[in-house]
């Protein structure tokens, strides 16, 4: 897990290009109430590219 934060840390300041796909949406999209805000609250914090797949 602290790698993972690590590398968000680095998605965060923009060191990298983040590409997210629809199905990524389509597969949290099927979490608890309680996780998808979670998640999508991680995804708020950096910017990236959604591809329609």
């Amino acid at each position: 897990m602290r790698d993972t934060l690590e590398l968000w840390e680095l998605f965060k300041q923009g060191r990298y290009e983040v590409y997210i796909s629809d199905i990524v949406f389509n597969e949290i999209g099927g979490c608890s109430q309680e996780k998808l805000d979670i998640l999508l609250g991680y995804l708020e914090q950096i910017q990236y590219q959604l591809l329609h797949l």
